[in-house]
């Protein structure tokens, strides 16, 4: 019995089956009559020609287990894009085809198979999930909290892919590829009015996340000098204490610490602590224009950190230097590394934990798709505009995974509500300023009508009286 049970527990050892096909055989596969494929350890990609030529692959425990479609199809970028073209024409019912098998090129697929996922990634944990949240809030068409922002899809953020592409092993040149599709996708469905604010958010977002992961930040092509922001950040990683940090980046004067800023901090009350930001603040906005931006902001996120505990706490003290400086908000979610752990990830009843484990998830390649599309084929229906394009984006929100193993959730045309769960209570709110307007003269309306009725029962039922009460003529 023993014997019986370990054998259960025992992981099943799955086999690579590959078949080599072109794109009008994938008819049969449909129809289960395509080519029978064979058992190989690794896919022969050496001899693959970019011809139209296209390599099947199957995961499976043995030849009865293989299923019609095969679960990843490996081709040369050319030959892909001619599959799903000609997919969208002839396999209606089908596509997207990418959301039923994921395609690679030879060389994405190599970049997958040879990359490890890093030891460190519940090191800066609490950092990753501070900055995904801190990004939501920045994003968000309507002023939410960070609470709030702990309830929304973690995935709709640049953040969450430069950090899963980082917590998967892939290489900087991946990460530029994952901006640029990022970037292109927002741009073609994100809000129309925000495109200047997501270029430079982007662009700080880069920043924060590469200084948060000790990498280089992302240089801009006419060279972008090296913040001193990053620097301080190394130095918190080195294992530099936030208060003796905090006397280099916000100079504080000698008459308000006595040259002891840890110590005098350590003995504050949590007021004072407050009062000795609201005195620091003015004095780093007022040299913001004669330094880096980056550092300025680095500097409010530092003090807010230092001077309050608790991530909603210090994003609230954060909170009247946000909308001048929204890189301080970011800043201070990466800070969130170097405090307690679970203080971050235990935001809206763990939600933290569950974007972490969102963010840190091990896939397999070999596995299906969790994306409404991927990318490639996205960008060749959109050329297209069919049918299929339509259907995908007439809902509130469609996922695309923007590289292997990385999906990020895009707003459909449908997305015209967007309900919160704040507190145990399902409320609706708008996305849009006409629909917003139109939506609170409807609740108006309502709380009107509905006054007017409360009003009407109270004189039928004789509750509401003006005046002495008098009794009917009698008859004679």
């Amino acid at each position: 019995m023993a014997k019986e049970s370990e054998r259960r527990l025992e992981p099943v050892k799955k086999e690579l089956w590959t078949v080599q096909f072109r794109r009008e055989q994938l008819l049969e596969f449909v129809d289960g009559r395509g080519p029978q494929p064979r058992r190989e350890d690794i896919p022969g990609l050496e001899g693959l020609k970019d011809d139209g030529q296209l390599i099947g692959v199957w995961c499976s425990s043995g030849a009865e287990g293989v299923s019609p479609l095969p679960q990843v199809i490996v081709g040369h970028e050319q030959s892909l894009h001619d599959l799903f073209a000609w997919s969208a024409s002839y396999l209606r019912g089908l596509a997207p085809l990418t959301s039923l098998v994921r395609t690679l090129t030879p060389k994405r697929l190599a970049t997958v198979l040879h990359s490890e996922p890093t030891d460190e990634r519940w090191r800066i944990a609490g950092g990753a999930v501070g900055l995904l949240l801190a990004e939501t809030c920045i994003r968000s068409e309507q002023p939410i909290g960070i609470n709030d922002a702990a309830v929304y899809a973690p995935n709709a953020t640049l953040s969450f892919a430069i950090l899963r592409a980082w917590s998967l092993g892939y290489p900087i040149e991946v990460v530029h590829e994952i901006l640029d599709n990022y970037t292109n996708l927002w741009r073609e469905f994100g809000p129309s009015s925000s495109d200047s604010l997501h270029r430079a958010l982007s662009d700080s977002v880069m920043s924060v996340a590469t200084a948060l992961l000790g990498k280089d930040s992302l240089r801009s092509e006419a060279g972008q000098r090296r913040s001193r922001a990053t620097d301080w950040m190394g130095l918190l990683r080195q294992g530099r204490s936030v208060f003796e940090l905090m006397s280099e980046v916000m100079k504080p004067p000698q008459e308000l610490f006595g040259g002891h800023v840890s110590e005098r901090m350590k003995e504050m009350t949590a007021e004072e602590r407050v009062q000795v930001f609201d005195t620091l603040a003015p004095s780093i906005l007022q040299g913001e224009g004669r330094g880096d931006r980056m550092e300025a902001a680095f500097a409010l996120a530092l003090g807010a950190f230092v001077c309050r505990p608790g991530f909603v706490q210090q994003a609230t003290l954060l909170g009247a230097y946000t909308d001048r400086f929204p890189e301080a908000l970011l800043w201070l979610g990466a800070l969130q590394a170097f405090a307690p752990m679970p203080e971050v990830l235990l935001l809206r009843s763990g939600a933290g934990w569950r974007i972490a484990r969102e963010l840190f998830r091990a896939d397999d390649v070999w596995e299906a798709p969790r994306a409404d599309a991927a990318v490639d084929e996205l960008r060749t229906l959109l050329r297209v505009k069919s049918r299929s394009y339509l259907s995908l984006i007439d809902r509130a929100r469609f996922n695309v995974e923007i590289y292997p193993l990385i999906v990020t959730t895009f707003r459909g045309a449908q997305d015209q509500l967007v309900e919160l769960n704040r507190e145990g209570e399902l409320y609706a709110q708008t996305l849009s300023a006409q629909e917003r307007d139109l939506f609170d003269k409807f609740r108006l309306l309502e709380s009107q009508l509905m006054n007017c009725l409360g009003t009407l029962r109270e004189f039928r039922s004789g509750k509401r009286r003006t005046g002495p009460r008098r009794e009917p003529p009698r008859r004679k």
